[in-house]
């Protein structure tokens, strides 16, 4: 293993020293074509992980997505019995761990980036659950419809933005991943500034929003551990106030 800064807005940092100790010579002159004078300082992160030896978030919006959509999950199925989002199956785990800003502004990398993120958010949301805890059912009704109708029963407000969004990311995968593009994909792409902001930094933007998502929920559900509250075991959802 290789200690490694990849906090940082532009590189991955890496101290000499441990590209000296820690890898064979073949790899240490592999990464020495990509030496580069300093930039900046390490992360925030970095130093507090490394040097002060305290804990410490991520910063990269990446990273913090991936840690939020964890800790959500868990903090869900304690409540609730279940987890909101479904593990990804062997055969798509790759989505969540190649999951990144992309690495440059090309159309490609925004698009895979696009694609993982439905996988992982909107394609896992749990359905199946979801639709049993509801105290009603809607024939043809998919899976962020019933996921706004839950959090409404549970009298969760403040959400239509987020679930706003979560519509407009499903349809920029379907207008511009999934199929080819056309008329339509212009007109969506415009909601996350793409042409003015690039695909990094929208993408970025697209992640830091995701991430407002999961701490909505957590605040929520923080709101609803309470004493006077059934605890998770009894609480019948269909009629809880939140």
């Amino acid at each position: 293993g290789l200690r490694m800064d990849n906090n940082h807005e532009k590189h991955v940092v890496v101290y000499l020293g441990d590209l000296g100790r820690d890898i064979p010579h073949s790899e240490q002159t592999y990464w020495r074509t990509f030496n580069m004078p300093p930039d900046g300082e390490v992360s925030d992160t970095q130093f507090k992980r490394g040097t002060l030896g305290e804990f410490a978030d991520p910063q990269s919006a990446d990273l913090l997505f991936k840690q939020k959509l964890a800790g959500t999950n868990a903090t869900w199925e304690k409540r609730f019995g279940w987890k909101l989002f479904l593990p990804l199956t062997a055969e798509d785990a790759h989505y969540l761990t190649t999951l990144r800003i992309p690495i440059n502004d090309s159309g490609s990398e925004f698009d895979q980036q696009v694609l993982s993120l439905t996988k992982v958010v909107i394609d896992s949301l749990n359905e199946k659950e979801i639709g049993k805890a509801l105290t009603s059912s809607i024939e043809g009704e998919k899976g962020i419809s019933k996921f706004e109708r839950f959090l409404g029963e549970l009298g969760f407000v403040g959400f239509d933005d987020h679930i706003s969004f979560l519509r407009d990311i499903q349809d920029l995968r379907s207008k511009g991943t999934a199929h080819r593009k056309g008329s339509g994909y212009p007109k969506v792409a415009a909601k996350f500034q793409l042409s003015e902001l690039g695909s990094r930094d929208s993408f970025r933007e697209i992640l830091n929003r995701a991430i407002a998502i999961f701490d909505s929920l957590e605040t929520k559900l923080g709101e609803a551990v309470r004493p006077s509250l059934n605890p998770p075991d009894k609480l019948d959802v269909g009629k809880s106030s939140i």
